[in-house]
């Protein structure tokens, strides 16, 4: 059983290393996304405050 611990260990590592190289860039994406999506939001709904401020007619 002795010999099979660093087999073991480099299999666990490479597994959270190659887990790590291929999500943080997601993750990374999906962040950049959530945050551009919060302008978007922030600017559509201003644009929306303003138009219902205005009456029907100065649409």
């Amino acid at each position: 059983m002795k010999e099979f611990w660093p087999v073991i260990v480099i299999t666990i590592v490479g597994f959270f290393g190659l887990a790590a190289l291929l999500l943080i860039p997601v993750w990374k994406f999906l962040n950049k996304e959530e945050i551009s999506a919060e302008k978007w939001d922030e600017a559509h709904s201003e644009q929306k405050a303003s138009n219902s401020q205005k009456g029907p007619s100065e649409q």
